[in-house]
């Protein structure tokens, strides 16, 4: 879950490194990808109980937040670039 979550924001950063807006949104993408794999593995914890219920929900409330931030900024960029075409 640690690495997934670091990947998370590291494919961010990468991205934000990268020459054109295509390579920044297709790691911001990846970085979706990693956190989708957060969600799991977080829902996997609560379930086999590795995790109680006060962190579980605190966990998945940043989970969803960080989610909705970050659909909003790829698709704010896809959408920014579609109009561009």
């Amino acid at each position: 879950m640690r690495r997934a979550a670091v990947s998370v924001a590291a494919n961010i950063v990468e991205g934000c490194a990268r020459r054109t807006q295509k390579d920044y949104v297709q790691f911001l993408n990846v970085a979706f990808g990693s956190l989708r794999e957060v969600g799991y593995f977080l829902n996997l914890a609560s379930r086999l109980e590795y995790v109680k219920d006060p962190a579980t929900k605190e966990l998945s409330e940043r989970y969803e937040e960080t989610s909705r931030v970050l659909f909003g900024l790829i698709r704010s960029l896809t959408t920014e670039r579609k109009s561009q075409d």
